[in-house]
């Protein structure tokens, strides 16, 4: 049977005892590259144009979407991350805003999510690059002051939470009656923890207290390595809602067990972090390797890729800023990389060697390798694709770049010349299946709805042949939409945020399956 495009979920059924488990799921995807639906997704809790966005994964089975940073309406950089949890179908669940927030507002950013092992854990990592801290920064010409900072965050996994045992009650006491709820925290030691420092793990389960009169609970829980203090978090009342608990009390690193005899004031406006939250966000900077980008850079785009060898690199093309030390800022054709460890972590930004033909902003960058290759492509020849947005020349026309021994890029245009049926300025493009696709973005602030495809890639060696780009079938039910944030989760394309113009901000998402 062939299964038609859509979410589907893996089953385990057992006829002997008639139950069953949901096992996995898939996205079946349109092999002819032609797009399905547009669905509106649950919005952000702050409209924010000049994101960006990244999916991330802390187990198997629980996968999230980020919005970092971006601008209000009115111009104000955002320093704040919301999270979406995705459902086993991919579906978009309600958005929150994270504790933890970068460590300056930044529109215009580029975003990067890189995955690594440590001690055979696995371990991701959130990387802010460049950006605009100034007011207004991102749209028009970019006449923000360019950011050369690098933030890293971790998103938080479930290694170090704390183990709580179950609670001992005690009557008489001072706690009222009903169900209390309760959730243990530790706090990173800044001195030994670089990846989180001075910050909260994830909460405990759910620790549920039942108490028939006034009495007190005790709890008690593993130790965890590596902390200053631990936290307890309670519900405000007896018989409060799951998950809703706030701040009641800090325990010293050396204590693990805590005794609630209801003396304690619980505060309200704090609450301790949801799963999928980033950790403290970090400027690189500021730590011992002292990690900047070479050229400040707003409205630049990031990629990963891989060189021939297998070595990973983490490239930042593009954006506005300067090229050379004594320039005043202008659209940039210079890009640069940084290799990646196994560990996850960056090392110190390297200048490229090949220029972008049209130097450009606000534009779309992927990756064609292995795994967005056309059925077959086993090579480790990988290419980053660069398209859209703003540029002196003709930023419809695409570009692409094989990637050399070492991570060095040699950019040159596509064989055929092939390129957008009309400018894309604030777009963001993907490949999947060995088609591109490009998405919304326009001219002179006004956006379109509409999307480009292309033909099946050939790839010969390290040149990638791109078939013209055709529009899509497929258009958003909305006037248009640019400078949105961009991602890809389990064959779905994600699309955070954005504006309709250059003075607005909307929280809308959409996600379609590709």
């Amino acid at each position: 049977m062939i299964a038609s495009t859509g979410a589907y979920l893996v089953r385990v059924t057992s006829p002997d005892e008639s139950t069953f488990g949901d096992f996995s799921s898939f996205v079946v995807t349109n092999p002819s590259a032609k797009l399905d639906q547009f669905q509106s997704a649950l919005p952000l809790n702050t409209a924010r144009r000049s994101l960006q966005s990244a999916a991330g994964r802390i187990d198997s089975a629980s996968r999230f979407l980020y919005a970092v940073g971006g601008e209000t309406a009115q111009g104000v950089p955002l320093r704040t991350v919301e999270a979406s949890p995705l459902d086993l179908y991919g579906n978009v669940g309600a958005w929150f805003v994270s504790n933890n927030t970068m460590t300056s507002g930044r529109s215009g950013l580029a975003l990067v999510r890189v995955d690594g092992t440590v001690s055979n854990r696995p371990i991701s990592y959130l990387y802010a690059l460049g950006g605009t801290s100034s007011t207004a920064g991102t749209t028009g010409t970019a006449s923000g002051t360019p950011l050369d900072t690098v933030e890293r965050a971790k998103i938080l996994d479930r290694f170090d939470q704390p183990q709580v045992e179950a609670p001992a009650i005690a009557y008489p006491g001072g706690l009222g009656r009903g169900v209390w709820t309760y959730q243990i925290v530790a706090v990173k030691d800044p001195t030994v923890d670089t990846d989180n420092p001075g910050g909260e793990t994830l909460p405990s389960d759910e620790i549920f207290a039942k108490l028939g009169m006034a009495g007190n609970v005790t709890l008690t829980w593993s130790s965890v390595p590596g902390i200053s203090g631990y936290r307890v978090y309670r519900t405000a009342a007896a018989n409060g809602r799951s998950l809703s608990e706030v701040f009641l009390a800090d325990v010293t690193r050396t204590s693990t067990t805590y005794t609630d005899n209801g003396t304690a004031t619980p505060v309200l406006s704090r609450t301790d972090l949801r799963p999928g939250s980033p950790g403290v966000w970090v400027d690189l900077a500021t730590t011992a390797s002292s990690t900047r980008l070479r050229h400040a850079r707003v409205n630049a785009a990031a990629t990963l890729a891989k060189d021939p060898s297998g070595s990973r690199f983490l490239y930042v093309v593009g954006g506005k800023g300067s090229c050379t030390a004594t320039s005043s800022p202008s659209l940039m054709d210079c890009y640069e990389y940084a290799p990646i460890g196994n560990d996850a972590r960056t090392g110190a930004f390297v200048a490229g060697a090949s220029p972008l033909a049209s130097p450009r902003q606000r534009f779309g960058l992927a990756t064609l390798d292995n795994t967005t290759g056309p059925p077959g492509y086993s090579s480790s020849q990988a290419f980053v694709l660069a398209s859209g947005g703003d540029g002196v020349t003709k930023p419809q026309t695409i570009e692409y770049a094989s990637v050399t021994a070492g991570g060095l890029l040699q950019w040159q245009p596509s064989p055929n010349g092939s390129g957008y049926s009309a400018t894309r300025d604030g777009s963001r493009s993907g490949v999947a299946g060995g088609h591109g696709f490009a998405f919304f973005g326009g001219s002179g602030g006004t956006y379109l709805n509409s999307t480009n495809v292309s033909g099946p890639v050939v790839i010969s060696g390290a040149t990638a042949t791109w078939p013209s780009w055709s529009s899509g079938s497929t258009s958003l039910s909305v006037p248009g939409l640019g400078l949105f944030g961009f991602t890809v989760e389990s064959g779905y394309f994600y699309f955070v945020g954005g504006a309709s113009t250059d003075s607005d901000a909307v929280g809308d998402v959409y996600q379609i399956i590709y």
